[in-house]
C-alpha cells in the first residue's frame, strides 16, 4: 500500500539551540511523490506538483487544498520541476511529457505552453519575464531557450 505524499511546514529558529524537529504544518497530498513546492504570493499559499502531473495550491495556514489545475490543459505525465518568477506573478513548471508551462500564479490560468524534443527536468524564469530556460533530456544535459513573446512551439535555440 502506497503512502499518500505530504508537505511539511517547518519554523526556523533565530537560535539555532532552539530549533525543534516537529511541523508547524502537515498538508496531506495525494497518492505519489510531491516534487516541487513554493511559496505562494505573500507566502499565503504554497504551490506544489509532483507525479500525478496536478499543479496544487494549499492555504499555508490552514492546509486547506483551495486549487488544482485543470487537467484538460495541465501536464500529461510527472511534473519534475517548478519555477517562480521574481515578481511572484507568474510560475513555471517542467514535465516528462516534453512540455514546459507557464500559469498565473493567483488564477491558476494556463497561460502558454513550450514544446520541446525531450523531458523537461528543470526549469527557470528570466528575471525580466523574457525567456525561459529549460534542461532536459535523459542526463539533463541539453538546455532549451524559449522567447515568450513568439508563439506557443516556437523554439529559438537549443544549446548542447
Amino acid at each position: 500500500m502506497e503512502l499518500s505524499s505530504a508537505i511539511h511546514v517547518k519554523r526556523i529558529a533565530k537560535d539555532p539551540a532552539d530549533q525543534v524537529g516537529e511541523s508547524a504544518l502537515i498538508l496531506k497530498g495525494p497518492q505519489g511523490r510531491i516534487n516541487r513546492a513554493v511559496w505562494g504570493p505573500l507566502n499565503r499559499t504554497i504551490i506544489s506538483a509532483g507525479e500525478d502531473a496536478v499543479i496544487r495550491i494549499w492555504d499555508s495556514e490552514t492546509g486547506k487544498l483551495l486549487k488544482e489545475n485543470d487537467k484538460e490543459v495541465g501536464h500529461k505525465k510527472t511534473i519534475t520541476s517548478l519555477a517562480k518568477s521574481v515578481d511572484g506573478s507568474h510560475f513555471l513548471t517542467g514535465s516528462l511529457d516534453k512540455s514546459a508551462k507557464l500559469w498565473d500564479i493567483r488564477t491558476l490560468t494556463l497561460i502558454k505552453t513550450y514544446v520541446t524534443e525531450r523531458p523537461v527536468n528543470a526549469v527557470a524564469m528570466s528575471p525580466l519575464l523574457d525567456h525561459v530556460v529549460l534542461g532536459g533530456g535523459q542526463d539533463a544535459s541539453a538546455v532549451t531557450t524559449t522567447d515568450q513573446s513568439e508563439s506557443e512551439n516556437e523554439t529559438l535555440r537549443l544549446l548542447f
